[in-house]
């Protein structure tokens, strides 16, 4: 959708130094999707060609200190004798909308400094547009510029994408930026964001910084918005997030109780439909990193019956997993070879001992279980490394489907 900015020209005011030697022309301004256009000419006043450096600010209704500064554009002005000499600004429209007074800024070089001109201003309503993205208030002094981020759609979301950031201070600032997804339900980021972790970044005094975004965000299944903050300490200096929602979902073929309680997430699995006692299988699933550091990661499959309070405690089947280690927001598939246990399906484990605090296999029986004609439910857990004490659990889900197990197979 294209809007144009009303613009109240017979109210703007403009205002030359006294010994100024360029001018600006008319000015106009245009909103087309989330994009403003403001548009002037420079004149200048002798015979021959001047620098000029044009910029505008966006100061919101009732207030003084600027939302939003413009890129600078600067240039070689030509005399009016040898033709005009356009000037267009073009920048993300990243202010909430509402009523704002314009403000274009003309400097000219003068004696080896740089000196304002002339300066224009005037009411710009941008009450009818429709950004492509929202705040919630005016940003303070490292703001974001512009925010072009894809969002996946199954959990954990892949957010992919490159966040630009502004500082208007005189002085290089040491921020955080955040990113994140929101329930598209609530109207605002508050405890309905689910964020990734922060990074920081340096912005020097008056300029730019890119920042490229990888990260892995975990969610329940539902619509959400993309979210960008900017903080300095725990200070919000901005937050923008997108208009438009994206539907994300969990893999069709897990279930799952609980978000992941540590750094890692089950993306997607590939539970068997049959299994036959006494056989081996090697079970895999996709694990992604939701962490900014390396993590080593191990998978611990589990089969027992679906109404096992602990089916850590009921397993049939004994694992020998193989450790792997996904680099920061990255993603792995982690596989482990089971064996299946002959035996009735419906039968209790030989012996209860256990060990379900994540230094081997979360649960795996002293002897092997028993295993025979029937249906079993798949379940998989993967635990983390940590320090040097071992392995700890940090996410689990389920197959959907159970596993019919065929047999009984003849022990050899």
């Amino acid at each position: 959708m294209s809007l144009v900015a009303s613009l109240a020209i017979g109210a703007a005011v403009s205002g030359r130094a006294p010994a100024a030697g360029l001018r600006l022309g008319a000015v106009t301004a245009a909103v087309s999707g989330s994009t403003l256009t403001v548009q002037t000419s420079v004149t200048p006043a002798g015979a021959r060609a001047q620098r000029y450096y044009v910029w505008f600010e966006l100061v919101p209704a009732g207030e003084r200190r600027a939302a939003y500064v413009s890129e600078t554009v600067s240039g070689s002005a030509r005399p009016p004798a040898e033709g005009d000499n356009p000037v267009a600004i073009r920048q993300p429209l990243d202010v909430p909308p509402g009523q704002y007074r314009l403000a274009v800024w003309l400097h000219e070089r003068v004696r080896g400094a740089v000196a304002e001109a002339d300066r224009w201003s005037g009411p710009l309503d941008l009450r009818g547009t429709d950004p492509a993205e929202l705040r919630a208030r005016a940003p303070r002094d490292v703001a974001v510029a512009s925010a072009a981020i894809t969002t996946g759609h199954r959990s954990p979301a892949a957010l992919t994408g490159t966040v630009r950031l502004r500082n208007t201070t005189a002085a290089p600032r040491t921020v955080t930026v955040g990113v994140g997804l929101t329930d598209s339900t609530g109207a605002r980021p508050t405890s309905t964001t689910r964020w990734a972790p922060p990074r920081t970044v340096t912005v020097p005094p008056g300029g730019t910084a890119e920042v490229a975004v990888a990260e892995n965000v975990a969610v329940w299944p539902g619509a959400y918005r993309p979210t960008v903050e900017v903080r300095a300490g725990t200070a919000l200096l901005d937050q923008l997030t997108g208009a438009a929602a994206v539907r994300v979902d969990l893999d069709q073929r897990l279930a799952r109780t609980a978000l992941p309680a540590g750094h890692l997430m089950v993306a997607t699995g590939w539970p068997p439909a049959t299994w036959a006692g006494g056989t081996r299988r090697t079970l895999a699933v996709t694990v992604a990193n939701l962490s900014a550091e390396r993590v080593t990661a191990r998978l611990l499959p589990v089969l027992a019956p679906a109404d096992a309070a602990e089916p850590w405690r009921a397993s049939r089947i004994s694992c020998t997993p193989v450790d792997a280690t996904l680099p920061p927001h990255g993603r792995a598939t982690l596989r482990a070879t089971c064996r299946l246990a002959p035996g009735p399906a419906g039968s209790a484990p030989r012996s209860a001992a256990t060990r379900p605090d994540g230094a081997g296999h979360p649960g795996r029986p002293a002897s092997e279980a028993a295993a025979g004609p029937g249906e079993l439910r798949l379940s998989y857990w993967v635990h983390e490394r940590v320090g040097a004490a071992g392995f700890a659990h940090s996410d689990g889900v389920f197959a959907l489907v159970p596993v019919r197990v065929t047999g009984p197979a003849i022990r050899r």
